[in-house]
Formats: C-alpha cells, structure tokens, sequence
C-alpha cells in the first residue's frame, strides 16, 4: 500500500538544498531531495520499488513531483534544478517520452535540469549508459555524475560517460580539513576538473573547518549543512529573487 501511494505521487515530499559558488555564495542551483513519509529513508522507498519491479516507475514519478515543486517556485536560469534517477532509467527506452512530457507540462527548459546518475546501482553496460547519456545532452540537458569515490565503478563512470558536473562523495568532505590524503584527492580532482571541462561540487560539508579547508583548495561549488540545510521550496522562494534569479550571496569567513 505504501509504494502503490508513492507511486500515485502521494505521501512523499521535496526539500531542497543548495549548490554553492564558494568563491561569491551564489545558488548555482538546487538539489531536488525526496523525502518519503512512510519510510525510514528514500533509499528505503526505492530499493522497495525495486523488489516490485516497480523501480522505473517511482523514479520517474518522483522526477515529475520534483519538477513541478520546483517550477511552482518560477525561480528563473541560471538557478537549475539538480535531480537524481537511477542509470537504469536513463537506458530505459520509456524515459526520453516521459523526460520530455515534464519539461513539456511544467514549462522548464532542458538547460534549465541537470540529471544525477544515482552511484549505487551496478551498471553491467557501460556504453549503453554513454550512449543514453549523449542523447540526452544532445536535447540540451546536462549530467551530473553524483558520489563520485563511492563504488568500485566510479572512476570508469568518470571516464567513460563525460559528464558535465561530477559530485564527490561526503566521504571526503568529512574531516577534509584534517587529511592530507584527502586533500591531496580532491586536489587532483580539481585539476582533473579543469582539464576536462566538468564542473566539480563537493558535496556533505558539514562544518566550517571543512568549508574553509574546500575554499583554500581551491574547490568551486560546495552543499551541505555548513553552507544550507535542505528547506522546502516555499523558503527559497522567499530567498531568491524570481525576477532576475539571483540570491543573496551566502556570507561565511573564508580568511
């Protein structure tokens, strides 16, 4: 009963957090973050969906609501709306239809979304995924490649896909500012970054130690609970100025 009410798009939620320019606290943009009512987490929810064969179904639907939610705000470009869906349905031959339907219904521009590639699913076919993908930029939407450093088949996702935003795991915001190994890691990110054109977000900072520790490496867009928690999408409506799409920068001691 409760999946067949998820999947109805009831008794699940959005909050949304954002995406941080470090350099000036601009909203580069905002992660769409499910929250189900009647399960102990949206991993939870989805691995449910899973068992019932139902997996593409709940993600689209929850895609849908995140989009709507979010448009109900008309926060304008160049804030963009970060949304994560499962590889598998990316490769499905339903969702390009579906995709376009949403963007279509809600009037949100294909610039306007960027698509997270959820990390822990097994991928068996990596070129099926890369061929997926560059349709999809092909119709003006951008990817993200999200928890990068978490699962074995992370670093060949890295490569392979060509993503346009790569998301480093929380694993190494946490305590960053006291790891050498860690810094030297995201260091070399950085420079991976750079080279390739692909924008790097650290994401889970979740004291000002490791944001100050993000800042002076030189990392360019950063989220998590020292910058912003997750709020409804009523309060950035609020907070951003829907006519120009721009914020009050987020003001933090980066000295």
């Amino acid at each position: 009963m409760r999946l067949f009410q998820l999947l109805r798009g009831k008794n699940f939620s959005y909050h949304y957090q954002p995406v941080i320019k470090l350099s000036n606290g601009d909203i580069a943009g905002l992660e769409a973050l499910f929250r189900p009512h009647f399960f102990r987490n949206p991993e939870q929810a989805f691995q449910q969906a899973k068992k019932k064969n139902k997996l593409f179904e709940l993600d689209v639907c929850a895609l849908d609501k995140a989009v709507q939610t979010f448009r109900k705000s008309r926060l304008l470009p160049p804030i963009k709306l970060f949304v994560a869906l499962y590889p598998s349905t990316m490769m499905n031959p339903r969702f390009v239809p579906i995709l376009l339907q949403i963007i279509h219904r809600y009037a949100i521009p294909a610039k306007q979304l960027i698509l997270e590639i959820v990390a822990h699913e097994t991928i068996d076919n990596l070129s099926e995924l890369r061929a997926a993908i560059q349709q999809l930029k092909k119709m003006g939407f951008t990817i993200a490649l999200d928890d990068m450093g978490k699962g074995s088949d992370n670093i060949y996702r890295t490569i392979d896909l060509a993503v346009d935003y790569m998301k480093l795991d929380l694993y190494l915001s946490k305590d960053l500012a006291q790891s050498d190994q860690k810094q030297a890691y995201v260091r070399f990110l950085i420079r991976y970054c750079k080279r390739f054109d692909v924008k790097l977000i650290l994401k889970g900072i979740e004291n000002e130690r490791d944001l100050h520790s993000a800042c002076s490496l030189g990392v360019v867009y950063g989220q998590g609970a020292a910058i912003h928690k997750p709020r409804p999408i009523k309060f950035w409506t609020e907070e951003v100025n829907p006519n120009g799409g721009k914020s009050q920068p987020f003001a933090w001691n980066r000295d």
